[in-house]
């Protein structure tokens, strides 16, 4: 995409779904992120925000002219919220079982070590 004439506009889309004459005159649902960071020179992500087609979460990414070292246009990825949560559950619920997993260790070998300090001597 590129900013133009005060619009963000895109040039090209990989989703067959869309027309590209629906969305070339100018992304009027883009959020307000985009439009404030679209010039900076960094990376950035937007959280989860709403438009026409869904819920969405986006990385974008400049790309440099580098003869006039100006911003040519952005790069951009959209993954739909709903997905991205099911991603991070996993990710968290695995950090949980192998904390549990650890915690349960911990007090066995509490246990066992208490036990084995009242054992009595032969």
């Amino acid at each position: 995409m590129r900013f133009e004439n005060g619009r963000i506009v895109f040039l090209a889309d990989s989703d067959s779904n869309y027309s590209t004459a629906s969305i070339r005159p100018g992304y009027k649902e883009a959020p307000a992120e985009l439009k404030n960071k679209f010039l900076s020179r960094h990376n950035f992500i937007i959280d989860a925000y709403t438009d026409r087609w869904g819920n969405w979460i986006s990385a974008y990414a400049p790309i440099v002219d580098l003869e006039n070292n100006k911003i040519a246009a952005l790069v951009g990825m959209d993954m739909d919220v709903k997905i991205w949560q099911q991603k991070m559950f996993r990710h968290r619920l695995l950090g949980i079982f192998i904390s549990f997993c650890v915690f349960i260790l911990l007090i066995v070998f509490f246990v066992i070590i208490r036990l084995a300090g009242h054992l009595p001597k032969e």
